[in-house]
């Protein structure tokens, strides 16, 4: 018989995983971002959407393996007598008995396969970090997982280490380290001496030390197995204490540090110096995210999109391996509706998720490279060389946008137009765009192109016929048009130089306005209400009175210490999230900054992401901010994400039911709940009028239901 008592009160708080920003399972990533080093110096790289590599000779030639493995995105690798684990962001734990020739799936029991990190303790016995639900142990060579959290009560990891004397580490997201001497079983807090608790790697040394790094204050080095930390004072002499990754070099029978910083590349301590430094090696505005020192002293590096590098001389220099990816992957463009998310990459084409970039679907359209990515009203335009089309259902179909050629042809001359922005307001279309002629003849001198002079593309029906906006007359090429709230329309020019309608794009006028850089590198023309904002080398500048002046939005770089380097200062990307919120995103070293107050006060949110070039940014209708790299990014506000829907007992309910299961009569109590596809864990506070029996809880995570037990 059910007895009914009010004793039950839930409080749902969703809590996103990451610090701020967490890279997404981008399409078509094969960025390096793992290693792990074998016997002989085998080594095996892990990458982010392309699987394993190995390489057999030191990192000079390297070949995938990737035989069974079932999901590509490698977010941590370990070996240790013969097994290597492989974790992966979504699909859980693989093992390899054959040095990777092949792989087998070993999630039994491991229901959230959102993996961050893997150690082989023994034969038997590993270990898996998961974000959201803490750690599970198998004892069985992976044929079976459990949970394994007792002492841990916060269950968000980042990473879990075997220590050299065997027993386990595991670090959490911004809570510092935990530790267990009793195999998993329980665990007990390990933060004695690190003040930071935003802990990213760990090593341990030959000499049996271990090293942890930090965001914000470096690397703190244990003596004593991990259980009591010491920072390493010569990390003050670093530019940045971002530390992403790390190995040591050995001098004079000292070990050093070569360190990968967040933003600012690979830096190398000079021990040769009568007064120690670090100095910068000749990696200087890519994230090494990882690194491994050989029994040769070689040192290799995981460098994301550039792939692989190794030193021989402590860092000094670097040399890449032959046939391996050297450059850069394209960038992408992103745009978002909701929880759809349309991604654009050069080459391999646009690409579509309606689950916040959990998972992809391929829309075609590939095409060399990509110059717009737009959502105006229910449409999403891309545009490419001679190409505009829009889509009304997120990239299932599309329709070509046939604009009129409004500029001249040219004997032995091909014709390129690019279309760089656009706005839609009902049937009027407005484009900013260049022309580019390319000459195709055979004479060894040959003749200038025609001259053109610039103005906007207009149609007032939605497409069926266009003309130049006749009162713009510029001498280059128009890079960006916006609205504001008010209804006025802005373009801009490379020179800087802005031009204004109020009339819906019948009559234009150039502004007053005079942009602090003249060498005509601007990116973007952005409106939010009735504020516009323009984009040039080094400056970000706002005009609050229709265009007639601007002034620049003060980040404060001049006060950061950069140590000889100039930093990329151009703002490549803004979004706005509100009223008064803005990102912008800039070129190399100095990332993403947010603003709640129209740029009164900036802040970073580089806690987690390393400073890439952004090339392009989105805000969705829950404020969610995309950032588009060469790789894909994504910061949740935290006001976006939506309470779970409780099955038993409903949202809200202060009464349940509740089942006598003991002979005291002591209740059983059963919490059932759905997670959104959004927010990886969440906080359930409870609270009784008297002891109970059990406490369970059913919760469904992608797809698998698990039910738990804990007694309160």
């Amino acid at each position: 018989m059910l007895k009914i008592i009010i004793m039950l009160v839930c409080f749902i708080i969703p809590i996103f995983s990451q610090y701020d920003v967490a890279r997404i399972r981008s399409p078509y990533l094969n960025e390096f971002k793992e290693l792990e080093v074998g016997p002989n110096d085998m080594l095996w790289a892990g990458t982010w959407g392309d699987g394993v590599w190995r390489s057999t000779d030191r990192a000079i030639n390297w070949t995938k393996i990737n035989t069974g493995l079932g999901d590509l995105y490698i977010s941590d690798l370990n070996y240790k007598e013969g097994i290597l684990l492989a974790g992966t962001y979504g699909g859980g734990v693989y093992k390899s008995t054959n040095e990777g020739n092949s792989w087998i799936e070993v999630n039994e029991g491991l229901y959230n396969q959102m993996i961050v990190g893997v150690a082989v303790k023994d034969e038997n016995t590993y270990f898996a970090a998961t974000e959201g639900n803490g750690i599970f142990r198998t004892t069985d060579g992976g044929a079976t997982w459990e949970e394994k959290n007792k002492g841990n009560n916060f269950q968000d990891m980042r990473f879990v280490h075997i220590t050299p004397a065997g027993n386990i580490l595991a670090g959490k997201q911004g809570d510092g380290i935990i530790r267990s001497d009793d195999n998993g079983d329980s665990w007990k807090t390990s933060n004695s001496g690190i003040f930071n608790k935003y802990v990213i790697s760990i090593q341990n040394l030959p000499n049996d030390e271990i090293w942890v790094s930090s965001a914000g204050e470096g690397i703190f080095q244990s003596s004593s197995d991990g259980n009591h930390w010491l920072r390493i004072d010569l990390i003050d002499k670093l530019i940045e204490k971002n530390i992403e990754s790390f190995t040591y070099f050995k001098h004079e029978n000292q070990y050093y540090q070569i360190v990968g910083t967040r933003n600012w590349g690979i830096w190398r301590f000079d021990a040769n110096w009568h007064s120690p430094k670090f100095e910068p090696t000749m990696i200087v505005d890519r994230t090494a995210h990882s690194m491994v020192t050989l029994s040769t002293g070689r040192i290799v590096v995981a460098i994301g999109s550039q792939g692989i590098a190794y030193t021989d001389n402590s860092g000094v220099s670097f040399s890449y391996p032959s046939g391996l990816r050297q450059g850069a992957n394209n960038d992408y463009l992103v745009e978002t509706d909701g929880k759809n998310v349309l991604v654009a990459l050069g080459e391999k084409g646009i690409f579509h998720s309606d689950n916040y970039g959990y998972r992809w679907e391929d829309r075609g359209e590939a095409h060399q490279d990509y110059d717009l990515l737009s959502k105006q009203g229910n449409r999403i335009y891309y545009g490419t060389a001679n190409i505009l089309k829009f889509t009304t259902n997120h990239g299932q179909n599309w329709t070509t946008v046939n604009v009129t050629d409004l500029y001249p042809s040219a004997t032995d001359y091909s014709k390129e137009i690019r279309y760089t922005g656009l706005v839609q307001n009902g049937s009027n279309i407005y484009i900013a765009h260049s022309v580019n002629y390319f000459y195709t003849g055979s004479a060894m001198e040959p003749p200038p192109p025609p001259t053109v002079t610039f103005s906007v593309l207009i149609s007032n029906n939605n497409g069926v016929s266009w003309n130049l906006a006749s009162d713009i007359s510029s001498p280059l090429p128009i890079f960006d048009i916006t609205r504001t709230s008010n209804g006025n329309l802005y373009a801009a020019n490379t020179l800087g130089e802005i031009f204004r309608s109020t009339n819906q794009g019948a009559n234009w006028q150039q502004t007053g306005a005079t942009p602090h850089s003249s060498n005509n590198r601007f990116s973007f023309l952005k409106s939010n209400g009735n504020r516009i904002y323009l984009s040039g080398n080094r400056f970000l500048e706002e005009s609050i009175d229709d265009g007639e002046t601007l002034t620049r939005v003060n980040f404060n770089f001049d006060k950061m210490n950069f140590v000889g380097f100039t930093p990329h200062e151009d703002a490549q990307a803004m979004v706005f999230t509100g009223p008064t919120n803005f990102f912008t995103g800039f070129n190399f070293n100095l990332g993403v900054y947010k603003s709640n107050n129209n740029g009164v006060d900036v802040d970073s949110i580089n806690n987690s992401f390393p400073t890439e070039r952004v090339r392009s940014m989105s805000a969705n209708s829950d404020r969610d901010v995309y950032i588009a790299t060469s790789s894909i990014w994504r910061y949740v506000d935290e006001r976006g994400i939506p309470t779970p829907s409780l099955v038993s007992p409903p949202n809200n309910t202060t009464n349940m039911s509740i089942i006598p299961d003991d002979p005291d009569g002591r209740p059983t109590a059963m919490i059932e709940w759905s997670e959104t596809e959004k927010a990886q864990i969440y906080e359930i506070q409870v609270s009784e009028f008297q002891e109970f029996y059990n406490f369970m809880y059913k919760k469904v995570h992608a797809g698998t239901t698990a039910v738990l037990e804990d007694s309160l």
